[in-house]
């Protein structure tokens, strides 16, 4: 569903539209992902005291699994729906 300012009321997605938003996703973390071992940082590895470079990669890095994280919860929800309408 779409909302925006100027139309309050929700507005179902294009399921076309949809799809191709999926599958530009997945071709993102498909070249990013595997150079990258998914986790989120240990409350050890946040308390260490590291440099300004190390920040901002952990931030992004910290970044990245939120947004694959969100994308998985998205699929997960594509997909019951999908069940349900069968």
């Amino acid at each position: 569903m779409i909302i925006s300012p100027t139309q309050p009321q929700p507005i179902q997605n294009d399921p076309t539209i949809r799809e191709l938003a999926i599958l530009s996703q997945v071709t993102v973390f498909k070249d990013i992902i595997p150079g990258y071992r998914i986790r989120s940082l240990t409350d050890q590895e946040k308390s260490e005291k590291v440099g300004q470079a190390v920040v901002r990669l952990r931030e992004w890095e910290q970044g990245l699994v939120g947004v694959y994280q969100k994308f998985l919860q998205l699929l997960e929800s594509e997909i019951k729906g999908r069940v349900l309408d069968l």
